[in-house]
């Protein structure tokens, strides 16, 4: 009974211990997400701060995002640490384990998406291109257009015919990119076909002619030749420039037009014809 009457007290101390340790804890925990919403706040506005420090200097939009990003993920990372050994529900060194461990499996996860990432820092350090460029990636499969935006992972391209193209960043920093800078300009080279028996020097005068009258295309660079001796036909060519907005109703438009007038000229195109010759 002695027993008894003296571990009543104790196991009433033990519960006031705990419930009391318990309320601390509680109140504690509180008070850190209270402060942690709070730091969210001045995060944010560090987050301004670098931002319009960043635009004085005259660095791309792109980067200062980037930037940004990764300033603020870093902050709030740090802050949940803080607040996770605060409350002691982690170990600092247990905290920075699980870190290492979780970056390892992460990075082999997604190597693709981390190349994307370091092709993105590349391209907004090195600047092998900027927003409003137009760029022919040199990986076979036809991808060109004007630069809209670049981002952590992609480059978003629009190309000749409105489409938007969401290029991965690892795919501009392997492959040949070309920058046609020329004050948004494209290269327009087209080619038509007369037969041997026309007049080589009348045919080049048209195709001259049509293309100096068309205000889209600029008066330099001018270039017409014979491209090819063709098994059929001679393949005369005309190479000039225009803006890549007119780019395809330019190439289109010039086409139909030396069609009309090489038919209007008497200049023939030819078709490819096979000639058989039968003996016994």
């Amino acid at each position: 009974m002695t027993d008894q009457n003296e571990s009543l007290p104790q196991l009433e101390q033990m519960i006031e211990d705990t419930l009391l340790e318990g309320a601390v804890w509680f109140i504690k925990a509180i008070v850190l997400f209270l402060l942690f919403f709070i730091l969210l706040k001045v995060i944010k506005k560090i987050d301004k701060k670098i931002t319009e420090k960043l635009v004085k200097h005259g660095f791309s939009q792109s980067l200062i995002s980037i930037v940004t990003w990764l300033v603020e993920n870093a902050l709030v990372i740090f802050v949940i640490m803080k607040i996770l050994v605060a409350l002691e529900l982690f170990k600092a060194a247990t905290i920075a384990a699980a870190i290492a461990a979780m970056g390892l499996g992460i990075s082999m996860a997604l190597q693709g998406a981390l190349g994307n990432f370091a092709g993105g820092i590349l391209l907004m350090l090195l600047k092998p291109f900027k927003e409003g460029d137009y760029i022919i990636v040199d990986s076979g499969e036809g991808i060109e257009g004007t630069v809209s935006s670049i981002t952590v992972y992609y480059t978003t391209i629009i190309n000749d015919y409105n489409e938007k193209i969401n290029v991965p960043n690892s795919a501009l920093t392997n492959d040949t990119i070309i920058n046609q800078v020329s004050n948004n300009c494209k290269h327009l080279e087209l080619h038509a076909n007369i037969g041997y028996e026309e007049d080589v020097d009348k045919a080049l005068g048209v195709m001259r002619k049509i293309v100096g009258q068309d205000d889209r295309i600029k008066k330099e660079r001018q270039e017409f030749f014979v491209d090819e001796l063709g098994a059929h036909s001679i393949i005369l060519g005309v190479r000039c420039i225009v803006e890549s907005k007119d780019y395809l109703k330019v190439k289109w438009d010039l086409n139909r037009s030396i069609l009309i007038a090489f038919d209007e000229n008497d200049i023939h195109i030819p078709y490819e014809q096979l000639d058989v010759h039968i003996t016994n």
